[in-house]
């Protein structure tokens, strides 16, 4: 499973903070029947995280993580479709985007 693979199968990769706050929140979807209000307000403190603009948890678009997780999240809550937002709003600030 997910959980077992970023345990054991990435050992010598590094995985940021970032990808295990969003594995996180993916878990709890599934554990609570991809209830997105209840999973927010579960886990209010680490989608505040994501949110935030830090290099261990902000979204850096250059990424294997092609949309912006917190935002898809939050769209999902209010149960529209997904924009795709590339506005520096939500890109850690300091990443090197080109």
């Amino acid at each position: 499973n997910l959980r077992q693979f970023m345990r054991e199968g990435l050992k010598r990769v590094e995985v940021r903070n970032r990808d295990k706050l969003i594995l996180e929140i993916l878990i709890e979807l599934r554990k609570k029947s991809y209830d997105f209000l209840e999973v927010q307000e579960a886990k209010i403190d680490v989608l505040n995280l994501l949110a935030e603009d830090n290099v261990e948890s902000g979204w850096i678009l250059q990424t294997p993580e092609m949309i912006c997780f917190h935002t898809w999240f939050d769209d999902k809550l209010k149960e529209d479709s997904y924009t795709v937002n590339y506005s520096k709003k939500h890109i850690y600030k300091s990443a090197n985007v080109t």
